[in-house]
């Protein structure tokens, strides 16, 4: 049977429409391409961070079309998670550290990603650099980069102290940093004073001050080491605990406790029962540690509306230095990253973004690293 040239014609034409068709349809029905995941580990430095971060997260996926997916970590577990993590070969990509955290990760089979040139590209914009930078500086790197800092600050209460007879001027003086007469020395004698019986029972109720004894934190002690003249590491970044400093610190702490200064059991105190103590009106002097612009600009503020407190400078050490811990929270990136370039411009973003930076004084009550920040509560507290 014949077929006509024009019956050929349409065959081929359908025949190529049907390959067409063939082709296109995968691609009209194929899933789209997944987008690249970033995995984020925190530390709880807010309550339920997930869902108070979300509307900044979602605004970074936004911009970088990608997934973050945040995972939050005790900070007593952390460093042990990280370890695990990265020996599993299941690391995730960036990390929320504090200063006394990253160095281990960085020592842990070289894991953290060296980043110069992240740092580099925004030194001229670091306000405090040569303080900032080099609190994070790890032999001769940086394993991390600053997005907020903030210091612990002294307090002292009030009502304890013009109860113990010091006078208005004198409570003022403790706030100037020029005065030479707030040191050491006075403190002592403060906290003698002032711990007392306030309620007539013939008990003491109210002490000078109170340590964590019990908590194994390593800040609480520095702050007396510097007040000392001390450092924890030598140039060679080998541990630095058996020196005079030392001696002279732990010295005057034990002397304290001995003198019946600090409540009964300080030994074995938390560092959250310590700063209880003061937001009780039970110490007269909040020392560094708890002192942080959290606590003294809102939640003593909010939890305890009656109490009576001023902040102040620390006093000037042994060493005749008024030293005090800066704290510094910084992202690190893991060299098992699989989205190395995406975890920068994580770290970017925290850095330059607006409402990421206005959010770390409004809710976290840190400051931006950046001079040119947006500006919170903090800033106008």
């Amino acid at each position: 049977m014949s077929v006509s040239p024009k019956l050929i014609g349409i065959i081929i034409v359908v025949l190529v429409i049907g390959v067409a068709v063939g082709y296109l349809i995968p691609s009209l029905t194929a899933p789209p391409p997944e987008k690249p995941v970033l995995r984020v580990w925190l530390m709880p430095f807010i309550d339920e961070p997930e869902k108070v971060l979300a509307p900044i997260v979602e605004k970074f996926e936004e911009k970088y079309d990608c997934v973050v997916e945040l995972t939050t970590v005790s900070y007593a577990e952390a460093v042990s998670k990280i370890q695990a993590a990265i020996a599993a070969g299941e690391a995730p990509d960036v990390v929320y550290q504090t200063q006394g955290r990253f160095i281990p990760i960085a020592e842990f089979g070289e894991a953290a990603l060296v980043v110069d040139d992240l740092v580099e590209e925004f030194r001229d914009q670091f306000l405090y650099p040569d303080i900032l930078l080099e609190s994070v500086k790890w032999k001769g790197h940086f394993y991390g980069v600053p997005f907020n800092f903030w210091t612990y600050l002294w307090a002292v209460n009030v009502d304890i102290l013009k109860e113990a007879g010091y006078s208005d001027e004198f409570i003022n003086s403790l706030a100037d940093y020029d005065n030479p007469n707030w040191n050491w020395d006075t403190l002592h004698e403060i906290l003698q004073r002032c711990t007392m019986d306030r309620d007539g029972d013939g008990e003491i109720d109210t002490w000078g001050m109170a340590y964590p004894g019990g908590e194994n934190w390593l800040h609480p002690f520095l702050l007396w080491l510097w007040l000392c003249g001390g450092e924890p590491f030598t140039e060679n970044y080998e541990p630095n605990f058996n020196t005079p400093e030392v001696v002279c610190a732990l010295s005057w702490l034990k002397q304290v406790m001995e003198e019946g200064l600090m409540p009964p059991g300080s030994e074995n105190l938390k560092a959250g029962e310590a700063i209880d103590y003061f937001k009780t009106g039970k110490v007269a002097v909040l020392w560094g540690s708890g002192g942080w612009p959290s606590n003294l600009c809102e939640t003593f503020k909010r939890d305890n509306p009656d109490l009576n407190y001023k902040v102040i400078y620390p006093p000037l050490g042994k060493a005749g230095r008024r030293d005090t811990y800066l704290g510094v929270a910084l992202w690190q990136i893991l060299k098992q990253s699989k989205n190395i370039e995406l975890a920068k411009n994580w770290i970017r973003f925290w850095l330059t973004d607006p409402d990421a930076q206005k959010f770390q004084e409004d809710y976290l009550y840190f400051f931006p690293v950046l001079e040119n920040a947006a500006k919170g509560k903090l800033s106008e507290t």
